[in-house]
């Protein structure tokens, strides 16, 4: 993958809202979680080397929450960030 990048604190807690509290997230929101491009998550999933699910709806990746929380060892113990 590539070089991770530091996303700001408010796009990444909202990327992790969304993902502790959605059932499903956007391919932006899981390129902010795992700190690269959301180029490099849309690669990703078109090879098939992402660990989790991923679902193409029209020209977007959709990402299962669950497997994504588990793979980032997020539990329901998390606590949500504030809006």
């Amino acid at each position: 993958m590539a070089s991770p990048i530091e996303p700001d604190a408010d796009r990444l807690a909202a990327a992790k809202r969304r993902v502790l509290t959605l059932h499903s997230i956007s391919g932006a929101d899981l390129a902010v979680l795992l700190g690269v491009n959301q180029q490099t998550v849309s690669n990703a999933a078109a090879a098939g080397e992402l660990p989790f699910e991923s679902l193409r709806v029209g020209q977007r990746w959709v990402f299962p929450s669950l497997p994504i929380r588990e793979f980032l060892g997020l539990t329901t113990e998390t606590p949500v960030p504030a809006a």
